[in-house]
């Protein structure tokens, strides 16, 4: 007998457009989706913590890019804008340092307790705003959900390879060109 009230051919064709829509959603990873091989601009709202520290806010963001292949760039582009301000009193409690949400990376004055930890912070948060989750501690990768995580590293913040395996997962272009998703380790 005959299921349904759609003739077969016509099912069948609507399960393929699902299954098309679902494949570039995961692709695209469900959201904003970056390309590393177009420029990415950044904007800064003065963070009131200094010159230094707006300088360096910048600074950090496009050496965050730069090493996951992309350029930044002074005028319109095709990705979306990163904005970067200072956390709200509501956004920065609990030891939070930073956070990112919608494009903006809020940067908390629990940040600045340490150059190194101002510049792990902004990598990190510009990490979420690519589209990066949380790694687990053990990984001691930027992504990992505390500062504490990362351990002694020196004074460079670079990205280590599950950072880059867990940016690329949501972003083209760049370090990513090519890449499969690593899909393989839990991420939260």
């Amino acid at each position: 007998g005959r299921r349904g009230c759609w003739p077969q051919h016509r099912r069948d064709g609507v399960l393929r457009v699902r299954a098309l829509a679902l494949s570039l959603a995961l692709l695209s990873g469900c959201g904003t989706s970056f390309d590393l091989d177009q420029p990415i601009r950044i904007q800064l709202y003065p963070l009131g913590l200094g010159e230094f520290f707006d300088q360096t806010a910048v600074t950090t963001a496009r050496g965050a890019l730069r090493q996951l292949g992309a350029t930044d760039a002074d005028g319109p582009t095709v990705n979306p804008l990163i904005i970067i301000k200072r956390g709200r009193p509501e956004q920065c409690q609990d030891d939070v340092v930073g956070r990112a949400l919608d494009g903006v990376v809020y940067l908390c004055e629990g940040a600045i307790k340490s150059p190194l930890q101002w510049f792990e912070t902004i990598y990190h948060e510009v990490g979420h705003i690519l589209g990066a989750k949380h790694l687990p501690c053990e990984t001691r990768a930027i992504m990992a959900p505390y500062t504490g995580c990362a351990g002694e590293r020196g004074v460079a913040p670079d990205y280590l390879p599950e950072d880059i395996a867990e940016i690329c997962r949501t972003t083209r272009g760049g370090v990513c060109a090519g890449r499969t998703p690593d899909l393989s380790y839990p991420v939260g």
